[in-house]
């Protein structure tokens, strides 16, 4: 049914990141599918925002991102096979880049109890990726 899962998750939500990934190590062992954990940081590129940091934060950031996101992979899969990657710019797009470029079936989203009218004054990632995916998307609540 499904070959190829990603999970964009929020390490600075590791409750919701932990469900997505207790659902995604079900899924590979019963499916036998291929996982892949991404996270995204924020743009550095943008002229305003670059002018603030030093030259290497960018790839310093990067690389302490990928440091935590695969000790928390790690930790919340166990002996699941998985691969990781960190992105740069909006959750949104940057989810559905990876989508596309990966080829995923599947998508694991966390969904949160907010009330409709928060969700439509804020936006949601998790509605960005379903409305934009090239596959299927579960959302998860977290």
């Amino acid at each position: 049914m499904f070959s190829k899962i990603l999970v964009p998750i929020d390490l600075q939500q590791p409750r919701a990141a932990n469900a997505l990934l207790e659902v995604a190590a079900r899924l590979v062992r019963d499916l036998g599918c291929s996982l892949h954990v991404m996270t995204v940081i924020p743009g550095y590129s943008m002229p305003i925002v670059a002018a603030y940091f030093p030259a290497d934060a960018k790839a310093t950031a990067k690389r302490e991102v990928e440091t935590k996101l695969k000790e928390f992979a790690a930790r919340a899969l166990g002996d699941t096979r998985h691969t990781t990657s960190v992105s740069e710019g909006r959750r949104a797009d940057e989810v559905l880049k990876a989508a596309k470029k990966r080829k995923v079936d599947l998508i694991l989203v966390g969904g949160f109890s907010h009330g409709r009218l928060q969700d439509a004054m804020l936006g949601s990632v998790g509605t960005k990726v379903a409305q934009g995916a090239p596959c299927s998307v579960m959302v998860v609540r977290t």
